[in-house]
């Protein structure tokens, strides 16, 4: 635009059409000189200072004089030290909200010189050792409290955007420059950088870290176990872990959700052993954290009894039950009465008795007879049919499959299961040479089980009738409907039934 004419001006605001009588005006002073007859100071912080999320920074002057490089002393010598900066921009913000947040040095820093320029600063403001040069602004105050930052999150990592800017404001100083309460021109006061990490250092984090172990048993490789660890927090060093006396190597896996670290065992014999994770957060707190299972090695054609939290769980195996000898996983999970029986979703022969005992100090208070055994399936508790034996204090389940139990109380527990149309996971999957499927049914029905090619061709027919209601299991042996061998990939299995149709996948690996 034209730049006015030197002289006095009026400006006229016409309020017919407005419902306001505040008017913001601002003048470029860049290449303006002027002043506001009965104008204010306010509203003058811009973008991106308005902003909610930032921390916006007024300068005050801390050197009014300076000697320079061409030996004389030059300085703005009609300005105060401690006081504000005649540049620092004034708030509200037109919303209303208070700014700017605090106040940092910026008028009058001594600040090194790039090593290349494309001009030389001019003497005057160069300091006598020729490295270093007089500046000013908010582009100066705003560096101060970056490296107040940078130190905060040293005491502290885990500060967040808003706690950093609480830290700054609630240990600002206030003086006879800045007032007694926060305001559009100083913010909360002049920053102290000793205060704000005094207070963090003081309240810095003295939790140590916790981890979540994962304990999975192979389902192909019978004494073969997978295990996870996932730190709570993030930590200053890989962790280390164990199992009793042997280390473990550890892999670091990290994804948007969590970072882990993965490792694996081969179980040596039967029996309880003790795994143990240790590991440091940023804060220097360590923990180490430990966890019991036992495994036990279940003979097809013997069966056995597995013993597990100190004979809080039982599981009773009948000659048959399995197909083959297997190592049975089981521990006590960290809450509630909660029992891991491995690999989970195995489907057994014949059932198995399990027992889970309880003690009075458990129940706090809960009715006894009202106890029942749950199992975790499909994203909640599935009651199963079991009897309580309050003068033992056990409850006792004839189960088919391993997973998750646990006991609880309900009033209107059902005297027998109810059941609902499903299709389980085969087991094992992969699988060479047969393997189990099971399927359940709401009521009597017409129903076919079959399994398909990817491309949705019949390759065998295992079921076709009317079939009862409940849990029912068949095997394939990996043949077609002619009695042929099928080649390894992936097959579907497809359940029908009462106008339904359920599917898995399962893999064949000759």
């Amino acid at each position: 635009g034209i730049e006015p004419s030197a002289g006095e001006w009026t400006i006229y605001y016409d309020l017919a059409s407005r419902t306001s009588t505040h008017v913001a005006l601002w003048i470029d002073g860049d290449t303006i000189d002027a002043t506001v007859v009965g104008g204010g100071s306010g509203y003058t912080v811009s973008e991106p200072g308005t902003g909610t999320g930032e921390i916006c920074v007024g300068s005050y002057i801390t050197k009014k004089s300076w000697l320079a490089i061409d030996g004389g002393t030059w300085g703005w010598w009609s300005l105060t030290e401690g006081d504000i900066s005649p540049f620092s921009s004034w708030g509200p913000t037109r919303d209303g909200r208070q700014k700017p947040d605090i106040s940092a040095p910026g008028q009058g820093i001594m600040a090194a010189l790039a090593t290349q320029m494309s001009s030389q600063p001019a003497e005057n403001v160069t300091d006598p050792d020729g490295v270093h040069r007089l500046t000013q602004g908010t582009s100066m105050a705003a560096p101060h409290v970056t490296g107040a930052v940078a130190l905060l999150l040293q005491a502290q990592p885990y500060l967040t955007a808003s706690q950093v800017r609480d830290h700054l404001t609630n240990t600002a100083v206030r003086d006879g420059f800045t007032g007694g309460s926060a305001n559009n021109t100083w913010g909360h006061g002049k920053m102290d950088v000793k205060a704000a990490v005094d207070v963090v250092l003081a309240s810095s984090d003295t939790t140590a870290p916790d981890f979540t172990v994962g304990i999975l048993r192979n389902s192909v490789l019978t004494d073969f176990l997978d295990l996870y660890f996932v730190p709570s927090e993030i930590l200053s060093e890989a962790p280390t872990a164990m199992i009793d006396t042997t280390s473990l190597e550890l892999s670091l896996v990290t994804s948007t959700e969590a970072t882990l670290y993965v490792s694996d065992y081969t179980i040596p014999s039967s029996g309880t052993f003790t795994i143990s994770v240790t590991g440091s957060d940023l804060a220097g707190n360590d923990t180490t954290v430990t966890r019991e299972f036992v495994a036990q090695l279940i003979s097809s054609s013997e069966g056995g009894l597995l013993i597990a939290a100190g004979g809080a769980l039982q599981a009773t195996f009948t000659p048959q039950t399995l197909e083959r000898d297997e190592y049975i996983i089981a521990r006590k999970l960290e809450d509630g009465m909660r029992y891991d029986l491995q690999p989970h979703g195995m489907i057994l022969s014949s059932k198995i008795r399990l027992v889970i005992s309880y003690n009075t100090a458990q129940l706090e208070g809960i009715d006894p007879s009202s106890l029942g055994m749950y199992r975790w399936e499909e994203g909640e508790w599935r009651y199963v049919e079991s009897y309580v034996d309050v003068s033992r204090r056990k409850v006792e389940a004839a189960v088919s499959q391993l997973g998750i139990y646990r006991l609880l109380s309900s009033d209107d527990n059902p005297a027998a299961p109810s059941f609902s149309y499903g299709l389980e996971q085969n087991y094992p999957n992969p699988f060479n040479g047969a393997t189990r499927i099971r399927y359940t049914l709401a009521r009597q029905t017409d129903m076919e089980l079959l399994i398909l090619n990817t491309r949705g061709q019949r390759v065998r027919t295992l079921v076709d009738r009317v079939e009862a209601a409940g849990s029912h299991v068949v095997s394939w042996d990996g043949d077609n409907d002619s009695g042929q061998p099928v080649a390894s990939g992936i097959y579907l299995v497809m359940l029908r039934a009462d106008g339904r149709i359920f599917t898995r996948k399962a893999l064949l690996l000759r």
